[in-house]
């Protein structure tokens, strides 16, 4: 007679035996092997081999974030060599002084490797700086040292706002002359600010202010412009020099705009307070802000000391992350044929809005494409100066 147990025995044999088959393949699956990336960087006009120049390996996650793995340097025949690399989707990254950093792949054309694979013919371009150099001289032809030369470059930020952010900046020496190196291909404008004693964030002996009155060297645009709109861009050719760009700075009538700010604000000393042009023409190719103030915290009062005539706006910001301005007060002033004393500016504490972002159908959302913007729709004043956008959000 046959033992009770023996049909539990039966129903967990016919278990295992229906299991066998994932268990046999999870068994047979030959681990994964290292893969190895090789190749060289070169110079992207001349072909050269690139030596001593710094590459990385960057893996690419799912969601499109990036990692540096690796990084090594290149030989005296620009080769580069990586062993032992996991499988997975990368970017090779290239940095050399000198040079805008190269790259092979990106995040959606990402170098797939695969188990064993061996990737020995990559080339990573990289392509030298721009240069811009020339002369600032005074309305005569005479050069002026120490004069601060600015590269401006147009930012889009999307949703019909643009900013006007600094590329690269440098002095004249005492034969006018000035050099800007680092820049990459594009369009600039050349913005030359001449010194005044006091420098641009304090004042004088004992927190006086400096004036200037009369005239003065005001804020010049290549070639000769005195307003934004007036401005002209500099297009160097990519790893050229656009040496002979002279600057001619204007002497005009000056005056004085100061008044004082109040409001409760905690980070007084992140505030900034700064004079823009009323041009609405000259905001929406991204010139923005124009002249900071000197400002005494102890008496919470400001100046701009050498402004010409004009309308105006003073803005009081403060820069959070990601260089984005929170904007705290706007005043509109004209500045005639005098100075603009006792002008009162407010400062309203922002307000945080916050919220979720969600993808239609459930569908995975890279958060590092997106950009949320929050527009002012009803207010004259802000359609009038073209001030379309209020903040931007920080995602998380």
């Amino acid at each position: 007679m046959m033992p009770v147990a023996g049909p539990c025995v039966g129903v967990w044999l016919l278990a295992v035996c229906m299991a066998s088959p994932a268990m046999a393949q999870r068994v047979l699956r030959e681990p994964s092997k290292p893969a190895v990336v090789a190749g060289r960087v070169v110079h992207a006009r001349t072909q050269e081999a690139m030596r001593k120049t710094q590459v990385t390996l960057i893996a690419v996650g799912k969601t499109g974030r990036l990692q540096p793995r690796r990084s090594t340097s290149t030989d005296s025949y620009g080769r580069f060599l990586f062993v032992d690399v996991a499988p997975g989707k990368y970017i090779l990254q290239a940095f050399r002084t000198g040079f805008v950093p190269g790259r092979t792949g990106s995040v959606d054309k990402p170098i797939d490797l695969k188990s064993g694979d061996e990737r020995r013919q990559l080339e990573v371009l990289l392509i030298p700086h721009s240069v811009v150099a020339g002369k600032v001289v005074d309305p005569e032809g005479d050069p002026l040292d120490q004069v601060t030369v600015t590269a401006l470059r147009v930012v889009d930020w999307g949703g019909g706002f643009r900013q006007m952010q600094a590329a690269g900046v440098t002095r004249t020496n005492d034969l006018g002359e000035y050099r800007l190196a680092g820049l990459t291909a594009g369009r600039y404008y050349l913005l030359a600010t001449y010194p005044r004693s006091g420098g641009a964030s304090g004042g004088g002996p004992d927190g006086a202010f400096l004036e200037v009155t009369g005239e003065d060297y005001v804020p010049t645009y290549y070639p000769t412009a005195t307003g934004t709109g007036q401005a002209s861009a500099v297009v160097p050719r990519v790893g050229e020099d656009a040496p002979g760009t002279v600057i001619k700075m204007s002497r005009l009538p000056v005056y004085r705009v100061a008044g004082k700010f109040a409001g409760t604000q905690p980070e007084d000393r992140g505030v900034r307070l700064l004079l823009m042009q009323d041009d609405k023409e000259a905001q929406r190719a991204g010139f923005y802000l124009q002249q900071p103030a000197l400002v005494n915290l102890a008496e919470r009062s400001f100046v701009f000391p050498s402004v010409p005539p004009g309308s105006y706006v003073v803005l009081a910001a403060r820069m959070e992350g990601g260089g984005m301005p929170v904007t705290l007060a706007r005043v509109p002033v004209t500045v005639s044929f005098g100075d603009v004393d006792d002008l009162a500016v407010t400062l309203s504490p922002p307000v945080e809005l916050r919220g979720k972002i969600r993808a239609d159908g459930g569908k995975e959302l890279d958060l590092g494409k997106v950009r949320v913007l929050l527009q002012v729709v009803d207010s004259p004043s802000a359609a009038r100066m073209n001030w379309a956008l209020t903040a931007m959000a920080v995602l998380s």
